[in-house]
């Protein structure tokens, strides 16, 4: 049941950008890109030379769109790989730590950092001052270091702790 329904998650996550990036309508450009693509001469620079303003701002929408919907994606596998040890037993080994900052890595190169911040903020995991450093320290994506070092870091304390308290305003109607 529970495959199933994440299933039926990402199929319906597709469902909607397959909808938006076919209803966005946008202007000049892709009302002329839909009726004469395929004919002799009509090519991409010259749909670009009549793009409009609804043009930018509909590939605007569709990039965030196609965005939000992967960063969507990956916070329900972030979501399930902390539900497994992290919301029931309290901890996370190191091991599914590092998976956790690989998808938190992930959900940082699709968002603002503002966004991000917001996000990973409501995650409430312990994270210790050298994987701090690692990973965010610059304040870009640092996701080579997945690949540089095999090894996760190693937690002084053994796991990671992971709060249980809520960490996010009850919504107000």
């Amino acid at each position: 049941s529970g495959r199933v329904s994440a299933a039926e998650f990402y199929s319906n996550l597709r469902s909607l950008v397959m909808l938006a990036c076919g209803l966005f309508r946008g202007g000049q450009g892709q009302y002329t890109w839909n009726r004469r693509t395929g004919e002799d001469g009509f090519n991409l620079p010259w749909k670009q030379s009549i793009d409009d303003a609804d043009d930018e701002k509909a590939s605007r929408a569709r990039t965030d769109i196609v965005r939000f919907a992967i960063a969507a994606a990956v916070g329900m596998k972030l979501h399930l790989r902390l539900s497994g040890s992290g919301y029931y037993e309290g901890y996370l080994s190191p091991e599914d730590k590092w998976r956790l900052n690989w998808d938190r890595m992930r959900l940082r190169t699709l968002m603002s950092q503002g966004e991000f911040q917001d996000i990973d903020g409501a995650l409430r995991v312990e994270e210790t001052h050298e994987e701090h450093q690692l990973l965010w320290g610059t304040k870009k994506t640092e996701s080579q270091v997945f690949h540089e070092r095999p090894a996760p870091p190693e937690n002084p304390s053994g796991d990671f702790l992971v709060s249980f308290e809520p960490c996010y305003r009850q919504l107000l109607v």
